[in-house]
């Protein structure tokens, strides 16, 4: 069985179906993209698998479980971490702080731990647990070589760094299936090279199943495992990079040639 699986899965706003009867399955630790032009229904895809919308039919399954109905939460919960085309962080926080943000689905202690922590310092189980959460997150600024701009404030970090940021704070989640939408958007040449990098070791090191949307079609026949097509909310083609690339649909509908 398939670690991820999505079912006929079909939504519609008003009169325009945004995705309509999509169906396709992750393997366990494969790099999984969605390619298409804009608005043919990639990010709503996503909104969908995380819980920002409740599909109109279909199932969206891991590990044989069925997501539809929970809430982002509780799908975060569940193991499912995301990244945004518009970055989502706390532009007034620092980047341990964000990144810490991350690991709130792990974290046990409520409010009165927190109160001792405060009484009686390193002691108390919420100090134990801070300094672990904490601990964990420094392997990701490693990680991902952000030691530099740790403790400052994300408002003051260059697009290209808070999009890392981002990807950090998913992977503070420690999720089964990450969900990266558009993350080399907004980055410079070498920056994007880092990226590929990054995440073929997210892959191999973190043992993470990754869906990915992405424009850049170098980074996406480089790295993905398997492709799926779609144009208009409707699938057009999924298979290895080199079948997509040949495929007269895809070509047609995603590069734009006859």
């Amino acid at each position: 069985m398939s670690l991820f699986k999505v079912e006929n899965l079909s939504i519609q706003f008003g009169g325009l179906k945004a995705v309509n009867n999509v169906s396709f399955e992750v393997e366990e630790n494969a790099i999984f993209s969605i390619i298409g032009p804009n608005g043919s229904g990639k990010t709503t895809i996503f909104n969908l698998i995380n819980g920002i919308y409740k599909p109109d039919s279909g199932r969206i399954l891991l590990n044989g479980e069925d997501l539809v109905g929970s809430r982002p939460d509780r799908v975060a919960q569940k193991g499912i971490a995301r990244t945004f085309q518009n970055i989502e962080l706390f532009t007034n926080a620092t980047v341990m702080d964000n990144l810490m943000l991350g690991r709130h689905i792990h974290m046990k202690t409520g409010v009165w731990s927190g109160v001792t922590a405060t009484l009686f310092g390193r002691r108390s189980r919420a100090a134990k647990e801070e300094v672990k959460n904490r601990e964990f997150v420094e392997q990701i600024v490693d990680f991902l070589d952000l030691q530099s701009v740790r403790d400052k404030f994300v408002a003051n970090l260059a697009y290209g760094k808070r999009k890392l940021v981002e990807l950090g704070r998913a992977l503070a989640l420690e999720p089964t299936v990450l969900l990266l939408d558009e993350p080399s958007a907004g980055m410079n040449t070498e920056e994007k090279e880092d990226l590929n990098i990054w995440i073929k070791d997210i892959q191999e090191i973190y043992k993470t199943t990754i869906l990915l949307i992405e424009h850049d079609m170098n980074m996406i026949m480089g790295i993905s495992d398997r492709i799926l097509a779609i144009n208009q909310g409707e699938m057009i083609f999924e298979g290895v990079p080199h079948e997509v690339q040949r495929h007269p649909e895809v070509i047609k509908a995603y590069l734009g040639e006859e």
